[in-house]
């Protein structure tokens, strides 16, 4: 079953998201929206961007993508654990969206897609061998190729000015999913070196040359 944590999250993004479908004011209220934060110091945005939705299709990806990985950091690391890679993936995702976009006022965000990556990812680290499907490729990979090839499609997408996905915010929300997983269990270091070490660095390295690139 479940847990009550879980079914929180999920029920507060469904509800969330129905008033935003319904009410644009309260959609463009508490979405990431650059301008208002930068010169309005809403800094709450970086949190409550995250229980919106663009759309139906878009909520029920977040939260099934959600759904199928949270059992393996929730069982793994405790419900205290996986409260703190969502919410850290969630708050850390959008202030990194808002850092790579800080000089375009008019850029706005929302979704869960951050927190999501981090839970995503905290799963992959803590199982890299599971088995993933990525579409539209129909045969299952083990997760430590997904997880290389889902940290450079992120960093090559975050060029692409034209596409409505966050990939900033997917890369963001990876590395806190890695960094905080490897905080709590730094022996993985020593059961997987190759692939722990690596997609760490990976990971790291790209969010901060991506960073470094919009000063």
């Amino acid at each position: 079953m479940p847990g009550l944590i879980i079914l929180l999250i999920i029920g507060a993004c469904i509800a969330t998201s129905i008033k935003g479908f319904n009410d644009t004011s309260f959609k463009r209220k508490y979405m990431l929206n650059v301008g208002n934060i930068a010169t309005r110091g809403e800094y709450y945005r970086l949190f409550t961007c995250g229980f919106l939705h663009a759309d139906w299709p878009h909520l029920i990806f977040n939260m099934l993508t959600l759904y199928f990985f949270y059992s393996t950091p929730y069982m793994i690391l405790g419900g205290g654990a996986f409260l703190m890679i969502y919410v850290g993936g969630l708050v850390f995702s959008s202030w990194y969206s808002y850092m790579i976009h800080k000089r375009e006022p008019y850029y706005s965000a929302l979704g869960a897609s951050g927190a999501v990556s981090a839970v995503l990812f905290s799963a992959v680290m803590l199982n890299p061998t599971m088995k993933m499907i990525i579409f539209p490729i129909p045969l299952p990979l083990p997760g430590w190729i997904f997880a290389i090839a889902y940290i450079v499609f992120s960093t090559f997408g975050m060029h692409n000015a034209n596409t409505r996905i966050g990939h900033s915010a997917h890369l963001g929300g990876a590395v806190i999913g890695i960094v905080i997983t490897l905080f709590m269990r730094p022996y993985m270091i020593w059961e997987a070196p190759l692939f722990t070490s690596g997609i760490t660095l990976l990971s790291i390295v790209l969010l901060l040359l991506e960073l470094k690139r919009t000063r």
